[in-house]
This record gives C-alpha cells, structure tokens and sequence, in this order.
C-alpha cells in the first residue's frame, strides 16, 4: 500500500487525538472559570472590607455600648490626646473601636455565618496578635516590591482545593494619621494588607464533574481507534522498517558481505528506501578497508600528542616541585648559619662591651636582621606568586595590634627625631576576625617606609570605620609622612617586584624593592582593592587601602595568641629539655639561652638519640629539629608519639615551607618555631607552649 494511504490513517489518528486534546482543553476552560470565579469574589470582598474600613477610619473610629466581652482598646489609650471612653446622658458607657478592631470584628462574623475570612495584618506590627502567616507574610513582601495583589490555593492531602486565598495591600490614608503619627506613617505607603479566605465550593467543580463520564467514553472509543491503527500500522509500516533497521545494524557491525533486503515491496517507498541503503552498502564497503588504515593512522598521531602532553606535564610538576625543593633548601640552608649570627649577636651584646665593640656588634646585628627581611620578602613573594600562601583567620584586638606595630617602628622614628602619632576611631571598640600578622607586616612595611623617607616631621597611622553590619566591619587605614614626594609616574613602578622610584633609593637606604609589591598583593588576598597612593610636593605621601574583616560576636574570648601571649616573669618554673640539633652553632646557641634562663638541657645530635632520650628519661619538652642526619625530626616526632610519650613537642626549623609546617603537625608535634630564633622570644615561647599543654590535660 502506498505511502499516502497510510498516511490518511495517520492523520485520521491526528484529528481524533485533537478530539481528545479539546477535551481537555474544554475542561480547562472550566477550571479556569473557576478561578476567576473565586479570584473576581475574593476582590470583591476584600473591596467591601477595604470600604468598610476606609469609612470607619474617615469617622475617625465607630462608638460601641461596652457590654459583657468588650472593653477599652488598649493599644487606643496609647494615643495622646485621644476620647476613647464616653458616655451618654443616660450613663451608658461607649468606648472606641479603631478601624483595624472593627475589620477583625467582621471577619469573625463572616467567618460563623459565610465562612469567609478575613484578616489585617502587617510586616511592622504594633498588635503581636495581627502577626502574618507565611503566605501573608511573602505577599507583604511582594507589595513593598510594588505588586498589586497575590494569592494561591490551599489543597488537602487527597490533592482537592479547600480553600482560595487572596490578599491586596492598605495603603495609608489621610485619616489614619491620626492616630498612627507617632510611627512616622506617610500617606501613600504600604504598611499592611488584608486577606481573604474562601472555601473552596464544592459545586464550583460541578460542571467539570459532569464532563468525566463523556471524557471516559472518548478515552474508550480513543483507545480502540488506536489499537486498530496500531496494528495495521505495525505490519505495513512498523515490520517492514524493524527489518531494514536491523540489516543497517548488522551493517554498521562491520558485516558488508550479505545485501541488504527487506520484505517490502520495490514499489512501496520503504523498498525504494531499501535499495537506497544497498547501494551506500556496497560504496562503504569499497571504502572500509582505506578507511580501516587511515583510523590507524590517526590514532598513532593521537597516542603519540597525548605521550607528548603527559611528557609536559610531568615536566611542570618536577619544575614546581623543584622550586619548593629550591625554596625549602634556600630557607634552611641561609637562616641556619644566620640563626647561629643573631642569636650569637644578642647573647655577645649583653656581655659588657666597649663602645667600639658594641657599634661593630650592631653592624654585625643589624646585617644579620637585613638579611633575614630579604629571604622573608622573597619567600612570601615566592608563596604569593605561586598561590600558596594562605590567610589566617583569628581574632584581634587592632588597637593591640597597632600599638604593637608602632613599638616596632619607634626605635627607627626616635633615633630620627620623628613623631609617631595614631588616629583610631573610637567606634571600634570590638574585636576582629582576619589575619593579624598580615595585617602587622602591611602596615609594618608602610610605616616603616614612612619613617625611612621622611627626614623631619610627623609620621601618622590612622584607622576609620568605613561601614559596619552585625557580622561584618570595613576599616580604612592610611599611613601618612612629611617626608619626600613621589612623582605621580612612578606611582605605579613603586609597587613592581625589585623596583623603587629612584635607583639611587636602594644605594642610600637599602632595600629589595619587594615591601611594597608584597603588601599590596597582601591587601588584594585579604579582600581590598589595593593600596592607593597620594603624594603632593613638600607635604609628603599618603598610602591608604581598605579591608573588611568579620566581627568577633563573643567578646574577643577567642582571641589570637598574640593576645594572649605568656609573658616573661610571669613563672619561675625551670624545665628539662631535650634539645635535638645537628647543626653545632644552632646547639651551642639554644642550649646556651635556656641554660642561661635556669632551664636544664640535655642535647642529641640526631633524631634516633633524641628518640632513645626521651623513652628514657622525664623531660618537660622535646625541641626538634626537622632535617638531621639517621633520622629526621619528623620521623623521630612519630615514634615518640607512638611510644606513649605525650610531652609537648616543638620543631626547631629554618624552612618556611608550609608542607614542611603541615608534616610536623601530622607527625604529633604541638608547635614550631622559625629560625632565625630571638634570643628574648625564645624562653617565654617554650614556656608558653609547656604550660599551655598542662592547662589542657
């Protein structure tokens, strides 16, 4: 049968399934109907309500006889200046009832008698008892965004309508002034809305009811129609394209031996659709075997780019693990030797020297000091560049925090003859959550270039609150001087890697050229912008950046430990230490120190004796270097912790690595300290950490 024929069998099942569709389509007519119906009453009664209230507000309230369950209005005898309590002259007493009372009062009855309800209620309340529910509450939300009206339908749990509800917003008159003055109400303005709630009838749904007999009987008459078609469908059209489908897969499975046929006749247009796909057969067959080489050929090509991308990337992580290994090395090699040059320093300039002696010594320390800046400027470069280096987030006092940095920078600022002055806003009077070293070094590094250029004058540091919520704090600082200008072209080139405004800067005052660099990717890592720049001539420079912080909602209780730092003095406790270190110098200088502080020292030279010391004796504390020779730091941490020992173990380390700094935690050590070690810090850090340990167990 020919093409056209099935076709009008086809589209006979179109138009009955159209018969179908109008069905449906009919019956949602009515449901929506239905709708109006209930959304065209809903309005009406909420504009019968809405007059009502409007013609009680524009009476300024109705006087009603105070019977048994009615009383004065309380929230009325609130008003100033307001008669809500009369009588007449036969001594009946009335008292006022305002146009909300009025409202709740004929939605009660409409409720026993219609079963309608009404109710008035608002986002700012001044009833607790008008508080919105959750629908009321989201359509408020939507009038203050300018929407005229909402609503929705309540359905039980067998999926049946029960009620419509509809809610418009009130917008505030004229004659409610009167007595809403006090709460700043202004005429025009969303303050409310009432709702409207409609059971849902159930003969609304009537004539949808009557439609689901002569619905069932076209689904019937449908589905037999269906089924004829199917089947004569199915052996003229369906069969005869299974077959064809499946010689096209035994085809495409790469079997071009046998034609393809098909049990339809050559004159119907699936056998001309057979002999079409025979003859692209019998092309793909002269084909395939070119074909089969050229795949082979490509996916040689393919095999040999994806060796040649593993290749590169292989390449890039032993380049990036090369230059942490270069970076861990570098640290540990130069603050070794240079741990042994300050510490030496510090302990040699308490000895009693000539002045000749102590001024060399200061040279001597000084360099020692310049040197350790530089390798930690470039660490933090190298950390910040490759995107490793991770803020902390601990709370802080920034009044602490900048008088702690001042302290830092007055040394320089007094030998110059330089005023250090600070401006804090006294609104914040709170703590802070964020990185407080980070923020140290940034203003550290300002202030300290401030003093550096300035010759005479004023250095001032100052902190302003920029905006605030209940979680979080913008702060504006700026760091200002007196000192020499900077021409507006070299703004920029101030803030690149080893770059200064003038070459002659660094011969005069030293400097990588890395402070400002650094601290500007600092306030970019914590959330500011960047640090901006003024400078006029003859009045100085101006660097200024804001950040937001996180506000400490528990009184600074957590705060950091630079807040609570154990201070010197404040114990005389003297401890037992074991003092693991291969390097001769860094085991001369600390066994040095804490002998000198009353403390016992015994000392090992590797980790496999610092292991075997400490399951044999009592100490207070283990101090352990990371790289020595038998066994490191790391591996001899494991086995104390495995033997039972829980005395608190701190790592002694030249690197600045945090790999390195995450491993000694994983490996059960308690804290690390970074060399190069101050001589004043080192006794009240160990002390510290002990009793900090004692005070947990």
């Amino acid at each position: 049968m020919p093409i056209k024929r099935k076709l009008i069998i086809i589209i006979g099942a179109s138009l009955i399934l159209m018969a179908a569709l109008s069905s449906y389509y009919i019956n949602a007519i009515i449901n929506e109907s239905d709708h109006l119906n209930f959304l065209s009453t809903a309005r009406a009664f909420f504009q019968q309500i809405q007059l009502t209230r409007s013609w009680v507000a524009m009476q300024g309230g109705v006087f009603i006889e105070k019977k048994d369950g009615v009383s004065t209005n309380p929230y009325l005898m609130k008003i100033k200046d307001l008669k809500y309590d009369i009588k007449d002259q036969t001594g009946t007493q009335y008292t006022l009832e305002n146009p909300a009372l009025v409202t709740r009062q004929i939605s009660e009855l409409a409720e026993t008698s219609a079963m309608f309800k009404f109710h008035i209620t608002s986002l700012k309340l001044i009833n607790p008892a008008n508080a919105p529910d959750a629908f009321e509450k989201s359509s408020l939300k939507l009038f203050e965004e300018g929407k005229k009206e909402n609503y929705e339908y309540m359905f039980d749990e067998n999926g049946e309508a029960v009620n419509f509800r509809y809610m418009a917003p009130l917008f505030i008159e004229k004659s409610c002034l009167k007595c809403h003055e006090e709460q700043n109400y202004k005429i025009g303005e969303v303050r409310g809305g009432i709702s409207v709630t409609i059971p849902a009838d159930k003969t609304t749904v009537a004539s949808a009811n009557t439609l689901k007999p002569i619905i069932a009987t076209w689904l019937v008459i449908i589905l037999m129609i269906i089924i004829i078609i199917y089947y004569t469908f199915k052996h003229l059209i369906i069969n005869p394209i299974d077959r064809l489908a499946g010689e096209c897969e035994r085809v495409s499975a790469g079997d071009y031996s046998k034609s393809i046929a098909t049990a339809a006749p050559e004159n119907d247009e699936i056998g001309k659709l057979s002999a079409a796909f025979e003859k692209m057969r019998a092309t793909a067959y002269d084909y395939m075997s070119g074909l089969e080489k050229k795949v082979n050929e490509r996916t040689a090509e393919l095999l040999e780019a994806q060796k040649k991308a593993t290749e590169a990337k292989n390449a890039a992580e032993s380049a990036s693990r090369a230059k942490s290994d270069f970076l861990a090395m570098m640290s540990h090699e130069i603050r070794t030797p240079l741990n042994a040059v300050i510490g030496f320093s510090d302990m040699l300039e308490a000895t009693g020297l000539t002045a000749d002696q102590a001024e060399m010594l200061g040279y001597v320390k000084n360099s020692g000091q310049f040197l350790a800046a530089i390798i930690n400027d470039i660490l933090d470069f190298s950390k910040i560049e490759a995107g490793k280096l991770e803020l902390e987030k601990i709370v802080f006092s920034l009044q602490r925090l900048i008088d702690e940095t001042l302290a830092i920078v007055n040394v320089s600022s007094v030998k110059k003859g330089i005023t250090l002055n600070q401006s804090i806003d006294p609104r914040i009077a709170f703590y802070l959550k964020g990185d407080a070293n980070r923020l140290k070094q940034i203003l550290l590094n300002l202030l300290g270039n401030s003093v550096k250029f300035t010759a005479e004058g004023e250095v001032l540091i100052r902190a302003e609150l920029v905006s605030e919520t209940q979680q979080k704090a913008a702060i504006f600082f700026e760091v200002a001087d007196e000192g020499a200008d900077i021409p507006e072209d070299k703004i920029e080139k101030i803030f690149s890697p080893f770059n200064q405004a003038d070459p002659s800067v660094t011969r005069i005052y030293g400097g990588t050229g890395l402070g400002l660099a650094i601290s500007n990717k600092l306030v970019k890592l914590m959330g500011g912008e960047k640090i901006f720049v003024k400078s006029e001539l003859g009045r100085g420079s101006k660097f200024h950046f804001t950040i937001e912080f996180d506000k400490d909602g528990d009184g600074g209780r957590g705060a950091s430990a630079a807040e609570n730092v154990f201070k010197p003095g404040e114990t005389k406790i003297k401890y037992k230490l074991l003092l693991a270190e291969d390097n001769l110098m860094n085991l001369k200088l600390a066994s040095k120190l804490l002998t000198m502080c009353g403390h016992e020292v015994k000392t090992a030279e590797n980790g496999r004796l610092a292991y075997e010391m400490a399951c044999a004796e009592n100490f207070d504390a283990v101090l352990m270097d990371i790289q020595m020779p038998v066994l490191d730091g790391f591996e001899a941490s494991k086995m104390i912790r495995a033997a039972g020992i829980g005395i608190p173990i701190i790592a002694l380390t030249a690197s600045a690595i945090k790999s390195d700094l995450e491993e000694s935690v994983k490996c059960g050590m308690d804290d690390y300290i970074t060399k190069p070690i101050n001589a004043r810090n080192l006794e009240p850090l160990i002390a510290g950490i002990i009793e900090k340990k004692k005070a947990k167990k």
